[in-house]
């Protein structure tokens, strides 16, 4: 698969642990809280909105942010939103 992304980063979590990402999750990672096809069109996969591949590829970004407990999925809104620990994250490596 050829996605639009070349930069990985080290950062790290609200414990101090480090982890990569790369500039696709940090972009689906900015645009919760969102449904699936609003993160798509944010992380710049607005021509993919129907590919069966990018879209198993970002919920599969979507499933690594929730165990580390960072995002969670609230089926009744069908909507993935940042826990307290993501949105302090977000706090401190974006500043926002």
């Amino acid at each position: 698969m050829n996605l639009p992304f070349d930069l990985v980063e080290t950062v790290h979590d609200v414990n101090g642990q480090p982890f990569t990402v790369n500039t696709t999750e940090a972009d689906v990672f900015c645009s919760l809280p969102a449904n699936l096809q609003q993160i798509l069109r944010d992380a710049h996969f607005e021509n993919y909105l129907d590919d069966p591949e990018i879209n198993d590829y970002v919920l599969g970004i979507l499933n690594k942010f929730q165990s580390l407990d960072i995002a969670e999925y609230l089926p009744d809104n069908n909507c993935w939103i940042l826990t307290s620990k993501g949105l302090l994250m977000r706090q401190e490596i974006f500043g926002f």
